[in-house]
């Protein structure tokens, strides 16, 4: 079967991964198979019909006039597209008052809620809130309704998403997609404590391509240093006889 396969390749991924856009097909053959329901042995048929705008509460942020310094460099971490990370979010390049706050567009969201940019080429770029903060009008802000998704999950099956996305953008110079495209999003949801099994594995599979990638590395620097010691021999070796 095709969970069969696809363990079969990645135990044996080190013989063929050897270039390093490898491991990142890797990642994502690996996502789409768990979005399809096929890495953790249940059958999908059972899985519900959805929209992203159905699994939790979603909303945006925004940007105090920016020619205020009363706004800025307060104590409120604010998140703008540069600080999402693909993982938790713990820093942010700027912070705003309690007055940019009220102001503006922009509004608290809680520690563990899924980020998501909506705009130009960091479309559907993630990261998850380390802490209390604002957004600014760039991302999207969702928290699952943790009695049928798991954040976790959430956040995998945006990562799987994330071509889609990009490919739905409008625009020019600036392409974006917009809440509504995410809310209509249609997905195939599982039961949370498959949603839990789900993301283990891919947890899992994860770490295998992070040592294919490190070991990819690693024979790049030797074949660099090797390299490098045979010119260095070429060009100041001894007199030709």
């Amino acid at each position: 079967d095709k969970t069969k396969d696809a363990r079969f390749f990645l135990d044996t991924s080190s013989r063929l991964i050897t270039k390093p856009e490898h491991p990142a097909a890797v990642r994502k053959a690996i996502l789409d198979l768990a979005v399809q329901g096929q890495l953790v042995g249940h059958d999908p048929a059972r899985w519900t019909l959805t929209t992203l705008g159905d699994i939790g509460t979603w909303g945006s942020g925004g940007t105090p006039t920016t020619g205020n310094p009363d706004y800025y460099g307060g104590s409120l971490p604010w998140v703008v597209i540069g600080d999402l990370n693909e993982g938790v979010v713990s820093h942010t390049a700027q912070t705003i008052t309690e007055l940019g706050l009220a102001n503006s567009s922009a509004k608290l969201v809680e520690p563990g809620t899924v980020l998501i940019a909506m705009y130009g080429a960091s479309v559907g770029k993630l990261g998850i809130t380390g802490f209390r903060c604002a957004t600014n009008q760039a991302i999207a802000h969702c928290v699952p309704k943790s009695s049928v998704f798991e954040r976790d999950y959430l956040f995998l099956v945006l990562r799987s998403l994330r071509a889609s996305l990009v490919a739905s953008a409008k625009g020019g110079a600036q392409p974006n997609i917009s809440q509504t495209v995410l809310k209509c999003w249609s997905i195939t949801l599982p039961p949370p404590a498959e949603q839990r099994l789900i993301v283990a594995k891919v947890e899992e599979l994860m770490a295998l391509c992070d040592d294919l990638e490190a070991a990819l590395t690693s024979a790049q620097h030797e074949r660099g240093r090797l390299l490098e010691a045979v010119l260095h021999d070429a060009l100041s070796g001894s007199d030709p006889a």
